[in-house]
């Protein structure tokens, strides 16, 4: 009975798990897509069953509610984030000044190239929902630790100033950038958004050297 259960699971060479996999992931795709032009708020199950191509039975089995497959969708474009920017600063690691050019330029660049993503980072994490707000939180670690990383290697911070509030400072400034950028349709270029922000940045490393 074991065996022909374990025969069951197994279609087109595909197991059960792995099908399942499959369909979260492509629940998650549709979430990017759905919340990226629709947003979160008005974005229904039906939506994302439509954009997936998947039964409703499928999402809740997968998910359970909006507020999951949001964070779900949400975490996997931070990580496209974080893989964009390291792979950014190992272009020039010897030269501080082109690799934060080379992060800055990167960053706008991906937010112009993929607009849901863009809308979810900085736009949709807002207003999703009290059950994501932690999310957030998070979505700034993770970018303020980058950046703290950064200006330690670069700058000597000594007190009263602190290098995680220095870095939660810079990422406050450029997410209001990106924002600003988003709501304006995109209307200055990649180089422009680039040269401005970097503008802050080394406007900060100049103090902490003082």
């Amino acid at each position: 009975m074991t065996g022909l259960r374990s025969r069951r699971r197994i279609y087109g060479g595909i197991s059960a798990d792995e099908r399942a996999i499959a369909r979260k992931q492509r629940f998650i795709d549709a979430g990017k897509t759905v919340f990226g032009k629709l947003g979160f708020q008005a974005a229904g199950v039906k939506d994302v069953c439509i954009e997936a191509g998947l039964t409703e039975r499928y999402y809740y089995e997968a998910f359970g509610s909006m507020p999951k497959l949001f964070e779900a969708v949400y975490l996997e474009a931070l990580d496209d984030l974080r893989q964009v920017l390291e792979e950014a600063a190992l272009r020039s690691p010897e030269d501080p000044e082109t690799q934060l050019r080379s992060m800055i330029s990167s960053y706008f660049d991906l937010l112009k190239r993929d607009r849901c993503l863009a809308r979810i980072l900085i736009i949709e994490i807002y207003g999703a929902a009290p059950a994501v707000n932690s999310l957030y939180k998070l979505g700034v670690r993770q970018f303020a630790a980058q950046i703290e990383k950064f200006v330690a290697s670069n700058a000597l911070i000594a007190k009263p100033l602190d290098g995680k509030l220095v870095a939660i400072a810079l990422v406050g400034a450029t997410s209001a950038l990106a924002m600003n950028w988003y709501l304006s349709g995109y209307k200055q270029p990649v180089s422009v958004m680039a040269e401005n922000c970097f503008a802050i940045f080394s406007g900060v490393l100049r103090t902490l050297h003082r």
